[in-house]
């Protein structure tokens, strides 16, 4: 049985400018939190989760432009 990956909460919002290496989401899954970090410089366009919904592996959680 694979445990559910859960957004504990999304670190960013729309419009706001991050940096490469910023947190953007938290995630949770058996009571460990990973940091999703910005892979680049940019502005959030969208974040595509909210809190305690479930993500799947590769699925995109924020839009940066």
């Amino acid at each position: 049985v694979r445990e559910a990956v859960v957004v504990l909460a999304p670190d960013v919002a729309g419009e706001q400018d991050v940096k490469a290496g910023d947190v953007v989401i938290v995630t949770e899954a058996m009571k460990m939190e990973t940091n999703i970090k910005a892979p680049i410089d940019g502005k959030v366009k969208e974040v595509l989760y909210d809190v305690g919904e479930a993500i799947e592996k590769d699925d995109l959680l924020v839009v940066l432009e």
